[in-house]
C-alpha cells in the first residue's frame, strides 16, 4: 500500500453517515415483499429513484426482460412405511409435478456430492439430502438420472434458495441447463425423521412441487455521481433489491447502505477524482443475478474501459456481527483489509471470492470486493447471508434482526473502499499478490503433473518474472508525476482485464460460469482430476489441460509485456 493512498484518505466524510436515514430507508423497504418484476418491487424501485431525486442525482433506469422463477408451494406425503404429511417448500426454477404429485422410492445419499452416487441406483427415484439446496446438487442428481431431489436444512425451517446452474438470464448456449428435475426442501426435524425411517424399510414419498416460471419485465435502477477530474472512470458499488419475503437484513439493509452512500457523494461530488455508480440489482434472488449480468452484457464496452472496481454489499448491519470476511481479489485485498481494520477494529478474516452474489464481473476482469461483517463462528448459522443469522432466506428476516450502528458501521466500510477507489492518485491495487497467487497455484499443481505433460516450469518461471516486474513498479509509487500516474493507472487497468478472467473463470471475457465455486485458475485445475479418471477420460482431459496451459501462458505473457512497456514509460 502506498503512502499516497493512505495520506490522501479523508475519514471525515465518514461521519456524515445518518443513521436515521439508514433506519428510514430500511423501514419503507421492509413495508415491501421485493419478489422479482412484482409491484411491490416496483414500488421499491420507485422509491430508490424519488430518493435519489432528493440527493440531486438522477438514476437511469433500466428495463428489461428476464426469466424468473417463483416458488408457490409444496408438500411431501409419505405414503410407505406409515402415512405422514411434511411441511415443505420448493425452490425458483424446479419443475413442477403433475396436480397429483409425484410417487417415487426415497433414497439417502448424504450431501449429494457425485462421490455420494457411487455403485447406487438413483434412476426415477427421489434423493434426500443433507444441508440446504444447491445449483450444483441439483444438477448432479438430474444427471444421475434422479426424478426428483429433497434438501434437509441445517436449522429448524428450510431457507428460501435457487437451483439453476445458469448464471443470469440463459441464453441459447445455457438453456439446456435450466432444470428438469422436482426439487423440495424441509426442516432439520422432518428430515431426520426420513432418515431414520429409510434406516428400517423402503420408504416411498409422494412429492408436490408447483413453481411460476416465466419471463418478467425487470426495473433496475443505477445512479451516477460524476467526478471532477476523471470523470470517464468510475467505481461501481450495488447490492440486490429483490428479496424473499420481506428481507430485512437479505437485502433491504443493503440497499439503504447504497442510498445513504449516494446520499453522502452527491453531496461531496466536487471533491470526486473520479465517478461512483451505484446499482440495485433485480432478478437475483428469483433470477441467479440476472440484472447484474445484464448490466454486464448491456454496458459491457463502458464497463471494460472504466470500471475501476466493483463492491457488493449484501446482508450489512445484521446483530451480532463482530467480525469482518473479506473476499476479493488478490489486487484489492490489502487496501479493503486495511480500512475495515482501520475503522473498526474487528478481525478481517481473507477469503477466496465465492461464486455467489452479483459477482457478475470476473469474466470482464473487473476488480470484486465483498467485505461484510458476520457473527463470530461459533454463533453463527450455516447461511449465506444475514450475518450468518438463522433467519436468512425465511419470513422471519424481519426488522427486529437489524442493529442500527452496526448498520452505520459497515456503511462507513463500505462509504471508505469506495473513497479510495474513486480519490487515490494512484489506485490502491497491488498486482505482485496476483502474480504471487498465480505462483501458488502452479507450484500446487505440479505436483499433480506426474509426468511433465504441461511443463508448468515454464509457466513459473513467467510467474517469477511477472512477480519481479510489479514489486518494481511498487517501489516508485511515491516518485511519481502526474503523466507517469495516468499510464501506471492505465496499466492497472488492463493488467485486472488481463489476469482475472483467466485466474477466475473457465469462459473468460464474454460469457458467465455457471453459479458453482471453482478453485483458482479453474481451466487448469482440473489437472487434480486426472488421476482418478480411467484412460479414456484421462486422455480426454489431458487435451483440454494442454489448451488451458497455452490460456495460462499467453495470459502472464500478455501480462509481462504490458507491465515491460509501462517500465519503459517511467
Amino acid at each position: 500500500m502506498n503512502k499516497e493512498f493512505i495520506e490522501a484518505l479523508d475519514l471525515n466524510i465518514l461521519k456524515n453517515v445518518s443513521k436515521e436515514n439508514l433506519m428510514e430507508h430500511v423501514k419503507y423497504l421492509c413495508s415491501l415483499q421485493r419478489i422479482s418484476g412484482t409491484e411491490e418491487e416496483y414500488k421499491a424501485v420507485d422509491y430508490i429513484v424519488s430518493k435519489l431525486k432528493e440527493y440531486d442525482l438522477d438514476a437511469k433506469v433500466y428495463e428489461f426482460d428476464a426469466l424468473i422463477s417463483r416458488p408457490l408451494n409444496a408438500k411431501i406425503d409419505v405414503i410407505h412405511p406409515e402415512l405422514k404429511t411434511l411441511n415443505a417448500i420448493t425452490h425458483p426454477f424446479s419443475l413442477s409435478t403433475p396436480k397429483e404429485g409425484i410417487i417415487s422410492e426415497l433414497v439417502y445419499l448424504k450431501h449429494g456430492k457425485i462421490e455420494d452416487y457411487n455403485s447406487m441406483d438413483v434412476e426415477g427415484k427421489i434423493v434426500l439430502t443433507d444441508g440446504n439446496a444447491s445449483p450444483e446438487k441439483a444438477w448432479i442428481a438430474q444427471q444421475m438420472g434422479a426424478t426428483g431431489l429433497v434438501n434437509i436444512s441445517n436449522e429448524k425451517i428450510p431457507h428460501e434458495m435457487i437451483i439453476t446452474t445458469i448464471w443470469g438470464t440463459p441464453s441459447i448456449k445455457t438453456c439446456h441447463r435450466i432444470p428438469k428435475i422436482y426439487v423440495a426442501s424441509v426442516g432439520k426435524s422432518e428430515g431426520e425423521y426420513l432418515k431414520e425411517i429409510l434406516m428400517k424399510e423402503k420408504v416411498l414419498l409422494k412429492l408436490y412441487t408447483k413453481t411460476d416460471t416465466k419471463w418478467c419485465r425487470l426495473r433496475m435502477p443505477i445512479a451516477t455521481v460524476e467526478g471532477t477530474i476523471e470523470k470517464e472512470k468510475f467505481v461501481l458499488i450495488g447490492g440486490h433489491l429483490d428479496s424473499w419475503y420481506y428481507g430485512a437484513t437479505d437485502n433491504a439493509t443493503g440497499n439503504a447502505c447504497c442510498l445513504e452512500i449516494a446520499r453522502i457523494l452527491s453531496q461531496e461530488k466536487v471533491r470526486l477524482r473520479r465517478s461512483v455508480k451505484i446499482a440495485w440489482w433485480v432478478g437475483h434472488s428469483q433470477g441467479r443475478y440476472a440484472g447484474s449480468t445484464y448490466y454486464v452484457d448491456i454496458e459491457w464496452e463502458d464497463l471494460n474501459k472504466n470500471c475501476i472496481a466493483y463492491i457488493n454489499v449484501d446482508s450489512p448491519g445484521s446483530k451480532d456481527t463482530t467480525v469482518y470476511l473479506l473476499e476479493s481479489m488478490p489486487e484489492t485485498m490489502d487496501f479493503a483489509e486495511y480500512l475495515a481494520r482501520k475503522l473498526t477494529g474487528l478481525n478481517v478474516e481473507r477469503l477466496k471470492p465465492g461464486r455467489w452474489g452479483d459477482q457478475s464481473f470476473w469474466g470482464l476482469g473487473v476488480p470484486s470486493i465483498d467485505c461484510y461483517s458476520m457473527a463470530p463462528e461459533d454463533k453463527r448459522a450455516n447461511v449465506g447471508g444475514s450475518g450468518g443469522g438463522w433467519w436468512w432466506h425465511t419470513p422471519y428476516d424481519t426488522i427486529e434482526y437489524v442493529d442500527p450502528e452496526f448498520l452505520v458501521r459497515d456503511t462507513q466500510v463500505n462509504l471508505a473502499i469506495v473513497l479510495a477507489l474513486a480519490n487515490s492518485t494512484v489506485l490502491p491495487l497491488k498486482f505482485s499478490r496476483s502474480a504471487e497467487l498465480y505462483l501458488n497455484i502452479i507450484a500446487e499443481l505440479k505436483k499433480y503433473d506426474r509426468k511433465g505433460i504441461l511443463n508448468l516450469n515454464a509457466l513459473e518461471n513467467k510467474g517469477i518474472k511477472l512477480k519481479t516486474l510489479l514489486e518494481k513498479i511498487e517501489k516508485i509509487y511515491d516518485q511519481m508525476n502526474s503523466e507517469k500516474v495516468n499510464i501506471l493507472n492505465s496499466m492497472f487497468l488492463q493488467l485486472s482485464r488481463i489476469l482475472n478472467p483467466t485466474l477466475f473463470t473457465f469462459k473468460g471475457r464474454y460469457e458467465q460460469d455457471y453459479a458453482v465455486d471453482e478453485p483458482y485458475i479453474p481451466g487448469l485445475s482440473k489437472i487434480i482430476e486426472l488421476e482418478k479418471l480411467d484412460e479414456n477420460n484421462a486422455l480426454f482431459l489431458i487435451t483440454t489441460l494442454i489448451r488451458e496451459r497455452n490460456r495460462v501462458s499467453d495470459t502472464l505473457d500478455d501480462a509481462i509485456k504490458l507491465v515491460e512497456e509501462t517500465l519503459d514509460k517511467m
